[in-house]
């Protein structure tokens, strides 16, 4: 994308930018006006206008010419808009076609941006951080809080006013007189060209008047309105103005246009670092056995102020040097919980497990990689050195970060990054202005003082010499003497995160009946008892395994041979690609084969190779032990779109609402360039494992084959995912739930993944291992249930049965006493362990024993009541677990 900045005043109200994106020779222009002052408060009288960071918002609405301009080369996405000349603003459009036009103006294509598209429709909006640190410059239709600030709010007296003109007295006379509050046509009201009305108070044209606006905010299928259309309106007045009007996504009207907002930070750059395995230097430091990613740069002021924006008060201010500036004055515990919303947009989860915003345990690299996939850290002091002073191409070590032995001579301004001849020629400068550094970095030697994740509980290692070259064995910063509390902030210590990406865990295991094996791979899904999606779909009370990839041919075949004829041949691409060409019911047998070595016993039963009747899968397991079975609905969808990591859902199988881009082999299995199906150049199947692990540690559940669940509906039994190409959760209507297929229906792109339930696996005091890898552990069970990570004395297993979280002191088994009533409240643990009441009058005379085995539901609240209350005045409960 090429984008130029041309600045011009507009009036006594500050500066307007004309903006010119240009993508493959089509180019459009649009002015933005800056709204600041982040962090306002909501106008009083309704809550609304709160906007934590700033951005910017169209000058004015947008119009005929620049949507015209855009929709001429939307191969039909966009619909043609009024026609009531180039410069007057742009109506007859949707909602839909606005993000359409956002998504283009961020990325150049119509489906990806801020806004996930299928079939012309938004499924997903990304939120404002996540949109802007991914591509920098994102453009999107103003939230109701956007819009509303940028209206009636004075970024300059902080405060707001009853109409856009910054007054709480509408602007008199006639828009041709200099108001855009009536254009004398049409009985006296009309619509005018953008620019014509009165300039209002934050540099913006007819937020006041002409068209009526839409916003992002509101609910699925409808939007809110905001400005009255053709005069000017008071924020309570006319009801676009109250947010009491809402339109469908789908709707146009000649009233109804847009004026765009654009959030703009740099976006995350990493720089990759190889050779694992390589020694370590001198001083035994810098040994990497795995590849990792570092930060190109220091992580700067904008990059930290647009996720704390989001943090409700967790993260810090930090410095207020400029949004290129790198950041300073934050804690290395505000640094972890930045990391964890960068891996699962949960502040409290990730690598860094967080308890009244002091980190309380961190993960390995190889926990966090099994359980997120991608992981952003603070780097080891391992992983920084390396990335300093370790040259990939020649093996070795350096003293400098030139990759050279000899300090660099000359200014930062100069070239190096050595002194900024600022403050007495010592000074920060902003990232990227410096001297590109032998691995790709800058500012690995100079800048800010830099956090890493290593040291001892309570204070962590700090490297690099602030604002200046320093060798790898020269100041305290350099030489890991030096050491912060985690607490500590500074205006000269900063971060630059590191990024580990790796395969999610998977088990393999071999299935040998009679003389006949097969071995397959699966990943475990757990966090059993989440929520469904707001579709209904995805909660599965238990754990599973699913199938890391769709089953092959291969593996098909294996069993087949010794069926007697009861499976047919299937397709016949090669023994490492999915199969097709089975039928439903073909399945449900192989399935019943891999549990007990028999076509027609197992969770189906079968006659004349026809399922007459399906075992629920808890049931199954429960009479088999283990048991396989093609996935129910809720279990491929939970598998596929449901982080198990931070406990939500995203719209496609790679944890984001934006869809992968490239082709698969270029690292996503949208495509695969090549291959023919059908008469589709470019469309084609490809090898199980060749395309990209998803959020829990699958394959190919957004690409390749659509797969059959077990859910019944329609014309026999659901079918998942679209073939060949990813898709949204809610796109395509392999997708959807609302495709189905015969039970006997075979196809050459219908294939399926199996899954598996077995008996629950526990430690030595009883705690389920899938309980313990929900909360980071992966190994050595025994062991770790006898410590106590967040130190509030009880330790992993009896936590487990009093329901608490592990990883956070703050969670507490509470029973709350309201007369002769105790009740209790579920948590996040979802531990049904029964516990005995005892009472005690005055407790000094010893307990009494009065419930035994109460019982306690994973969800909710329940409530036990003292059959026989005392009558004394005072009375003491408590309660106590019967370890099994």
């Amino acid at each position: 994308m090429i984008q130029t900045i041309m600045m011009t005043l507009a009036g006594l109200c500050g500066v307007a930018a004309a903006t010119v994106i240009e993508h493959d020779g089509t180019s459009v222009s649009i002015d933005f006006v800056e709204i600041g002052a982040a962090g306002n408060s909501a106008d009083p009288t309704n809550g609304i206008g709160a906007v934590s960071y700033a951005y910017q918002i169209g000058q004015y609405e947008l119009t005929e010419a620049q949507w015209d301009t855009v929709q001429a080369i939307s191969g039909g996405e966009l619909g043609a808009g009024t026609s009531n000349g180039a410069d007057a603003p742009v109506a007859s459009i949707t909602w839909n076609e606005i993000a359409m036009y956002c998504n283009w103006l961020t990325t150049g294509d119509f489906e990806s941006g801020a806004y996930t598209i299928h079939n012309g429709e938004v499924v997903a909006v990304m939120d404002r951080a996540k949109a802007a640190l991914a591509f920098g410059t994102v453009y999107v239709i103003p939230t109701e809080d956007e819009w509303y600030k940028a209206a009636y709010y004075s970024v300059s007296n902080g405060v707001f006013s009853g109409y856009a003109n910054g007054l709480n007295v509408q602007a008199s006379g006639d828009k041709v007189t200099g108001e855009n509050h009536l254009k004398e046509s049409e009985g006296g009201l009309g619509l005018w060209n953008v620019g014509e009305g009165l300039l209002e108070q934050n540099g913006t044209y007819d937020m006041g008047g002409n068209l009526a606006e839409f916003t992002e905010s509101g609910g699925w299928g409808a939007r809110i309105v905001r400005d009255s259309y053709f005069g000017w309106s008071t924020k309570p007045g006319a009801v676009e103005n109250t947010d009491l009007n809402d339109k469908a996504e789908s709707y146009a009207s000649t009233s109804y246009g847009v004026r765009l907002a654009a959030v703009t930070i740099a976006p995350l750059e990493f720089v990759e670092i190889g050779d694992p395995g390589n020694s370590a230097d001198g001083n035994g430091i810098g040994a990497v056995d795995y590849t990792y990613e570092i930060g190109k740069y220091e992580l700067t002021e904008g990059q930290w102020d647009m996720v704390r924006a989001f943090s409700d008060g967790l993260l810090g201010v930090g410095t207020a040097n400029g949004v290129t500036a790198p950041v300073g004055d934050m804690s290395w515990n505000e640094i972890a919980m930045y990391c964890n919303w960068l891996t699962t947009g949960n502040f409290d989860s990730g690598a860094y497990a967080i308890s009244n915003g002091v980190v309380i345990d961190v993960k390995t690299r190889a926990e966090a990689i099994a359980k997120y996939g991608t992981v952003y850290v603070i780097p080891t002091e391992d992983e920084w050195y390396k990335a300093a002073y370790y040259s990939t191409n020649t093996a070795s070590f350096s003293d400098y970060v030139n990759g050279t032995d000899v300090m660099p001579d000359g200014l930062q301004g100069t070239g190096e990054n050595h002194l900024k001849e600022t403050e007495g020629g010592l000074g920060l400068w902003n990232v990227g202005l410096s001297m590109l550094e032998q691995n790709g970095t800058y500012d690995m030697g100079g800048n800010l003082a830099e956090w890493t994740e290593s040291g001892v509980w309570g204070s962590r290692i700090v490297r690099d010499s602030w604002y200046g070259w320093t060798t790898k064995s020269g100041a305290n910063e350099n030489t890991g003497l030096n050491t912060k509390l985690e607490s500590y902030d500074s205006t000269s210590y900063g971060v630059r995160l590191a990024r580990v990406t790796g395969e999610l865990s998977s088990e393999s295991r071999t299935i040998t009946h009679n003389g006949s094996s097969v071995s397959m791979e699966f990943v475990r899904i757990g966090s059993s008892g989440n929520s469904a999606d707001t579709n209904g779909v995805g909660a599965v009370s238990y754990s599973y395994k699913i199938g890391k990839y769709e089953l092959t041919e291969g593996q098909w075949n294996a069993i087949r041979q010794i069926s007697g004829g009861v499976l047919g041949e299937g397709s016949d691409n090669g023994p490492f690609n999915p199969v097709s060409y089975i039928s439903w019911n073909e399945i449900a047998m192989y399935c019943n084969w891999l549990t007990t070595g028999d076509f027609e016993s197992g969770a189906y039963t079968i006659s004349d190779g026809v399922v007459t009747a399906v075992m629920d899968h808890e049931a199954a397991q429960s009479l088999y032990g283990t048991v396989y079975v093609i996935p129910t609905e809720d279990e491929w969808y939970k598998a596929a779109y449901y982080s198990t990591g931070s406990g939500t859902y995203s719209g496609y199988a790679n944890g984001t609402d934006v869809m992968p881009s490239g082709a698969k082999i270029v690292g996503e299995n949208h495509i695969k360039e090549g291959a023919t199906e059908d008469g589709v150049v470019g469309l084609g199947l490809w090898t199980i494992g060749e395309g990209v692990q998803e959020q829990n540690g699958t394959y190919d559940m957004g690409g390749n084959m659509a797969e059959f669940t077990e859910t019944a509906g329609g014309l026999g039994r659901v079918v998942r995912d679209a073939p060949y190409s990813w898709t949204a959760k809610s796109g395509a209507v392999e997708n959807t739930g609302t495709n189905t297929k015969a039970e006997d229906y075979q196809s050459s792109v219908y294939s399926v993944r199996l899954a598996v339930l077995e008996p629950e696996e526990t430690t030595a005091q009883g705690v389920p291992v899938a309980w313990m890898n929900d909360n980071g552990v992966s190994d050595e069970y025994d062991t770790a249930e006898q410590t106590d990570a967040d130190g509030d004395g009880l330790l992993m297993w009896e936590e487990y049965y009093c329901g608490t979280d592990p990883n956070n002191a703050g969670s507490a088994f509470k029973v709350a006493l309201s007369g002769s009533e105790l009740s209790w409240t579920a948590s996040s643990a979802n531990s049904t362990a029964p516990f005995n009441v005892f009472r005690s009058i005055d407790l000094t005379s010893g307990w009494e024993q009065v419930a035994t085995n109460v019982t306690r539901s994973a969800t909710g609240t329940t409530s036990w009541t003292d059959p026989n209350p005392p009558t004394e005045s005072q009375v003491f409960y408590k309660t106590t677990f019967d370890i099994p």
